[in-house]
C-alpha cells in the first residue's frame, strides 16, 4: 500500500468515527448539511452543481475533519 493509500485508508477510519451518530441532509445540485453533536460541529456546503454520486459531499466532509484531527 502506497503513503496515499494508506493517507486515505487512515482519513476514511478517522472519518468514520469522527462521523458516528451524525446527520445530515443532500438537496438537489450539491448543498450538503451535516451536524455532528458529539462534536459540536455543523457543516453546510451551498454549491450548484450536478453532484449525482454525492463524492463532493464526502470530500468536504473529508476535507473539515482532516483540518480539524491535523
Amino acid at each position: 500500500m502506497d503513503s496515499a493509500s494508506k493517507s486515505s485508508a487512515t482519513l476514511s477510519q478517522r472519518a468514520a468515527a469522527f462521523l458516528r451518530g451524525s446527520f445530515g441532509w443532500d438537496g438537489a445540485y450539491g448543498t450538503h448539511f451535516w451536524i455532528d453533536p458529539q462534536e459540536r460541529l455543523i457543516g453546510v456546503m451551498m454549491i450548484q452543481t450536478d453532484n449525482p454520486d454525492r463524492q463532493v459531499d464526502r470530500d468536504f466532509e473529508n476535507a473539515v475533519i482532516q483540518a480539524i484531527v491535523e
